[in-house]
This record gives C-alpha cells, structure tokens and sequence, in this order.
C-alpha cells in the first residue's frame, strides 16, 4: 500500500511538477492573466473550504478547552457548519497549528477571481449559489424573492454551483473571512507572547460577505473592517499554504 501511494504521488508531481495539497486549490498569481500588482505575489494553496465547527473542536480539545469538559454543552448540533465566534488571534493560530497561515485580502481577491464580479462569475444570486440575506433574513435589503434554504449559517460546500471555476466554496456569503491584511495597510503577522499590545486593538480586512450581508458586500472586489478580537457569529476563516 505505501508503494502505491509512492507511485500516484510521483505522477502527481511529474504531472502538475509539484505535489497536491489534499482539500487546496494551487494559485500561482505570475502565470495568471492578473493586474501587475498581482503577479508579484508568490504561489499559495488555499483551503477549498472554510474550517468547519468539526475542525475547530478538535483543535479546542486539543488545546486550551482540553481540560473543559463543559465545553461539550457547547457543541452546534451540526459540526459541518463554517468555525465562527473566533477572533483573528484563534483564527491565526489555527491556520499556523496546520502548518498553514491567514491569507493576505490580495491572496483571498486571487482565489475569488480578480476579473469576476463574484466568484462563480457574473450571474447574479439565485438561492443556488450563496447563502446571503434572502427572504428570510431580516434586514431591509434582503432579496424577498429568493429563497437559499437557511436564516443563517449553511454547511460549507453546499452550494456547488457557487465555486469558483477552480474549485474553491463559499467565498461569497455564509460567513465573511479573515484575512491578515491590516485595514491602515501592511500585514498583521502572529507573533505569540511577542505580539505587540496595540495588535489586539488593531482591525483587519474581512472579505466575502455573510448570510446577513448587503448583497453588494458579497462581491469579490467589496470588504469590510474588523477588530481583531472580534468574535462573531458571521466572521470565519480558511487557511493558505505558501509555495510552489
């Protein structure tokens, strides 16, 4: 069994001349047709998915809730929802414990489609490829007329039809998702008991919207500002990998 794993990971590389990052799109921005200031970024994986609750509970038992065990009272009744209620130092540390990190707003705008007004293309939202404010929601610019099936959070990969060409869910509605950009410029990088003070005060870009979101929020190119200790029940994450 090992030398056959052996062997299909060996055409993997010879085929793509790199090896697959199981669950990750591969994005090297040079050999796109992207703006100049895109193309200097260098290649990155990133997550197909948002972290779910699944994943973010185990970590949690891993961790800092190990010792807790009232924590299990606590458990959402699906773990295949998007992780949320997690502030940009959890989210940050999750990403790093994965050997992984935030992605840059830039990064997140690659994957999403630079040239596409949403990730899956031009068409507008039809209840099959987002989970946004529908006709459900309360806020006075929902879209009474569509119906995406859920009030609130959705399971990550259900709307198919809303991936990007390559493969990537969820990056419009649902939750909005941190990224490690600061919202005055820069990027904001962990630094554990190294982290300057004014960090934990500081505000990041957040980007893709939420199932409570103004529709125009959920566009590729729209953001929004966000306290890094915020934690919110319509703020997630995903991770990125660096290299080839």
């Amino acid at each position: 069994m090992r030398f056959l794993i052996t062997i299909i990971s060996l055409c993997l590389l010879s085929q793509t001349g790199f090896a697959e990052e199981p669950g990750m799109v591969h994005f090297e921005p040079a050999k796109m047709d992207l703006p100049a200031k895109y193309q200097k970024i260098k290649p990155f994986w990133l997550d197909k998915m948002e972290v779910t609750q699944r994943k973010l509970i185990h970590y949690r038992q891993s961790t800092r809730f190990k010792d807790v065990p009232q924590y299990q009272a606590h458990f959402v009744k699906n773990k295949d929802q998007p992780a949320n209620l997690v502030d940009w130092f959890e989210a940050a540390t999750f990403c790093q414990r994965e050997k992984k990190r935030l992605p840059t707003a830039d990064e997140w705008m690659i994957a999403a489609g630079v040239k596409r007004t949403y990730p899956w293309g031009e068409a507008a939202f039809d209840g099959k490829n987002a989970n946004i404010c529908d006709k459900s929601c309360k806020a006075p610019w929902a879209l009474w007329r569509i119906g995406d099936g859920y009030e609130r959070v959705s399971p990550v990969g259900h709307y198919p039809s809303g991936a990007t060409p390559e493969g990537i869910f969820d990056m419009a509605g649902n939750l909005w998702e941190w990224t490690s950009t600061r919202a005055s410029g820069g990027v904001l990088l962990l630094l554990g008991k190294e982290q300057p003070r004014e960090d934990f005060m500081d505000e990041v870009i957040i980007k893709g919207g939420s199932y409570g979101s103004h529709p125009s929020q959920s566009k590729n190119s729209a953001f929004a500002k966000s306290p890094t200790n915020f934690k919110a029940s319509h703020v997630g994450f995903r991770c990125l990998k660096e290299g080839p």
